[in-house]
């Protein structure tokens, strides 16, 4: 992974986070479930065309397995992550991939996700396309003021 830089309030929340995006990077899915609360609520880029709010594992294993099955590798490298709030975790980064078939290699934008833990478990993630959004959401989500992170 990326270098991660941790916050002020950085502690469990970050390393779940981490373990779950080591995890994912890997390949390895079925531990990534492990991360999430069994009625894990996920949004994901809504450029996307299987772009909504998932619920649950099955329906989140449903799309990785496809989205995933385009892509001869895929990774994402955190540049930042960070607890914004008690159980708001933002991460930035960027994905990098390489298409099956086509060879074609990319690297998307650098996005934010704002996940949401409770109880040692990913309850609710979004991606957001700017940092700054992210973190404003995480705030909110928790009842704080929305200043500079």
């Amino acid at each position: 992974m990326g270098g991660i830089l941790t916050g002020p309030m950085s502690g469990e929340n970050v390393e779940l986070v981490g373990r779950l995006l080591e995890a994912f990077n890997r390949g390895d899915y079925a531990s990534c479930l492990d991360f999430l609360d069994s009625a894990v609520e996920w949004q994901g880029p809504q450029d996307l065309p299987e772009a909504g709010v998932l619920h649950g594992h099955a329906e989140l294993n449903t799309v990785w397995e496809a989205w995933l099955a385009a892509w001869d590798y895929y990774r994402y490298e955190v540049d930042e992550m960070i607890e914004v709030a008690p159980g708001q975790v933002v991460v930035t980064g960027r994905e990098f991939a390489r298409g099956r078939g086509s060879g074609a290699e990319i690297e998307a934008r650098s996005s934010s996700g704002l996940y949401e833990v409770s109880d040692g478990k990913v309850v609710r993630f979004r991606t957001y396309e700017e940092r700054t959004a992210a973190v404003a959401a995480g705030r909110r989500q928790a009842g704080e003021a929305t200043g500079p992170a």
